[in-house]
């Protein structure tokens, strides 16, 4: 199993978002995550995430909703007013993004305070009809009108049908690949999107063949998480049930393979049986060593991008620690080099040798993973570093700290290294992508065939 998360710091609309001052109109947001929110200043943001919509009078549907236009800004504060830090901000106050210019709207006398509608009467504390039609009325009564357009626009709908959304802010800016030798990626959300995606495609890449897994008694399986940065504490997170119980679920299938009847009972334990014989990689990115700040790592351990996949832990416990999964990880990874020649067609592999000795009656012994889809692109192992971070600093921790007490499985952290983490723009090495991709995909390709030959007593 390779356990990943999908979300990142940012920026979230709050229900009531609608400010509008100095002649500006605002739009008010809270933070998610720890994010690096100096970084957010001065960039063109567009909105994302689901809205809720009345198709009919009794009926509402979820929509997953892009806005791709520069529709917000937080502006900076100029550099002639010398008192003022932009590194230090105010999180309520300073990160309110500006959607244009505009009036105030009038509001219903009842959702007035008593001063403001200019009157002694007494307060009823019962909320009036007009009251109630306004806190839940559709999202133009909440949001500036403009935005629930752009939002309706985009969903083939009316401003009026749109009966609330949960829109997070992200920078336009596509992501792209840089550096003098194009050696970096620059975009959001690197972290941790980045091994989601390496995940993803190693798990393709590896079912690929029609005979990939005829002979697997393995499952090969990715669990995409979100909520990670906020800590996993949600039905959608780490932290929730759903992967116990989905791993539950699949220990309990029946065996294709083998002559079941309708009395055929499954022994009381093999879900715990199997939970003994499962392997989990927990993958999230890793702080890479910056050249203006090395102080911020342990001396022998200073991951550096396009070096390889991290291998991480620490003693401390907040992120797992997993001596023997490393050296698994390693050695399926040092197993991955292929046969120079080009890939020959191949029947049902048992074992490492099968595939890659096939064409070779002279290969050496040692049993190797068949690490792409086109081998021959290959003629050395995928690159490994390590990690641990420093006794006087603190790190963060990840999925790993959170699954492995809570499934009950061996667990090991890995990741790419990357600098800006949690910055709007973040960095991390192009070439560490296949890297990571060829480790992930000869984990699920030979897992079975190594995990036996390492014992742990």
């Amino acid at each position: 199993m390779i356990a990943t998360h999908v979300d990142s710091p940012c920026l979230k609309i709050k229900p009531f978002s609608e400010m509008r001052h100095a002649g500006y109109s605002l739009v008010g947001v809270e933070t998610y995550g720890g994010g690096l929110w100096h970084t957010w200043l001065d960039r063109d943001l567009g909105v994302a995430g689901r809205a809720y919509v009345r198709t009919d009078e009794w009926r509402i549907e979820s929509r997953l909703v892009k806005v791709d236009l520069p529709l917000l800004r937080i502006s900076s504060l100029a550099a002639h007013f010398h008192d003022h830090n932009p590194l230090k901000l105010n999180n309520e106050t300073h990160l309110i993004p500006i959607a244009g210019l505009g009036s105030e709207r009038k509001q219903p006398d009842s959702f007035k305070t008593r001063d403001e509608r200019g009157d002694d009467s007494k307060e009823s504390t019962q909320p009036s009809k007009e009251r109630i039609l306004w806190q839940t009325a559709p999202a133009t009564s909440r949001h500036i009108p403009n935005l629930v357009e752009h939002v309706a626009t985009k969903l083939n709908m009316q401003p009026a049908d749109i009966a609330n959304f949960d829109l997070s802010l992200y920078d336009i800016q596509k992501a792209t690949v840089g550096g003098t030798s194009d050696e970096f990626v620059f975009g959001r959300g690197i972290d941790n999107l980045m091994m989601t995606y390496c995940g993803l495609i190693a798990l393709t890449q590896s079912v690929s063949a029609p005979e990939s897994l005829s002979s697997d008694r393995t499952i090969r399986l990715l669990s995409l998480f979100d909520n990670e940065e906020t800590g996993s504490k949600t039905g959608l997170g780490g932290g929730s049930t759903f992967l116990p119980n989905t791993l539950r679920r699949l220990s309990l299938l029946p065996d294709p393979s083998s002559i079941q009847t309708a009395t055929s009972k499954l022994l009381p334990t093999i879900h715990e049986q199997a939970l003994s014989r499962s392997f989990l990689i927990s993958a999230d990115m890793i702080h890479g060593i910056h050249p203006l700040h090395t102080g911020y790592h342990e001396t022998n351990h200073k991951p550096l991008l396009n070096s390889g996949l991290v291998l991480y832990g620490a003693a401390g416990r907040n992120l797992t620690k997993n001596t023997p999964g490393h050296l698994l990880i390693s050695e399926l990874a040092c197993r991955t080099t292929p046969s120079p020649s080009p890939a020959p067609s191949l029947p049902p592999a048992t074992s490492f040798n099968d595939v890659v000795n096939a064409n070779d009656p002279n290969a050496s012994p040692t049993p190797s993973v068949q690490g792409s889809a086109n081998p021959d692109e290959y003629t050395e192992p995928p690159k490994m570093q390590y990690f641990v971070q420093p006794n006087n600093i603190s790190c963060g921790s990840t999925l790993g700290i959170i699954l492995a007490p809570l499934v009950g499985v061996r667990t090991a952290e890995v990741g790419n290294a990357q600098m800006s983490m949690h910055s709007i723009r973040e960095m991390a090495g192009s070439r560490d992508l296949e890297n990571a991709i060829r480790v992930f995909r000869a984990f699920w390709m030979g897992f079975e065939s190594v995990e036996g030959e390492i014992d742990v007593d």
